[in-house]
């Protein structure tokens, strides 16, 4: 494992707390399994209303009776945590509640109805910054693509970045997104989004091929590896 930061039990049994008696499901991540109550996996066609994400939970979450005893029996850390809402407007009063009771915790939206929490060093951004210094990289020449607010801290720090989805209204600005979305329309704004893509995929070319020029300039053997990653 090149780089890890995990949330504290006791953050994690706060969490829980706080969670358990609302409208929404908790569950977690721990030594590469995760786990959810019984009582949410059974109801996951409540609970979790995009199919595509609740296919997913389906397949990576397995159900158990007590979450806590499990959390307990399998270590002192948890890899991350997640809610779904059934009612969106819960998640906006569980983000405040949770930026006041547990401030420790990483919050972030990675799929339409969900809440990500993570410990305070595992963002996307830090673990970039720790593989660039794990393979010589400079962060001047990666590129990064993001479609959450779990990718922020990422597309912070890459050279080149490319934003879609619901990270744009964090990136540019809420209002500033839906006043884009309100004066385009939905044709021009997924012309808008193919030029951007193109534009993107021109610039990162540029640079890989900087790279891939400077590598072999160097005579370093392992080039082509490196210009793939």
């Amino acid at each position: 494992v090149l780089y890890r930061s995990e949330i504290p039990l006791a953050q994690a049994e706060r969490v829980m707390d706080l969670l358990e008696p609302l409208d929404c499901t908790v569950d977690c991540y721990q030594n590469d399994v995760g786990w959810m109550e019984r009582r949410y996996f059974d109801h996951l066609d409540y609970y979790v209303t995009d199919p595509v994400s609740r296919a997913m939970v389906r397949s990576h979450r397995r159900p158990v009776d007590d979450l806590r005893a499990q959390v307990r029996a399998g270590g002192n850390t948890v890899q991350k945590m997640q809610a779904y809402f059934p009612h969106l407007e819960l998640r906006p009063q569980v983000m405040a509640l949770l930026r006041r009771e547990v401030p420790g915790v990483v919050q972030s939206i990675s799929l339409p109805t969900n809440l990500e929490l993570n410990a305070a060093g595992a963002t996307k951004g830090a673990a970039l910054a720790e593989l660039c210094r794990a393979l010589g990289v400079d962060p001047l020449d990666t590129a990064a693509f993001g479609d959450g607010t779990n990718d922020v801290s990422m597309l912070a720090a890459a050279a080149l970045v490319l934003a879609a989805g619901w990270v744009l209204d964090r990136l540019a600005g809420r209002r500033g997104a839906a006043a884009l979305r309100a004066w385009g329309g939905p044709v021009l704004g997924r012309g808008l989004i193919l030029i951007y893509i193109v534009w993107a995929q021109i610039l990162l070319a540029v640079r890989l091929r900087l790279c891939a020029q400077r590598l072999v300039s160097s005579g370093y053997r392992d080039g082509a590896l490196w210009f793939f990653l």
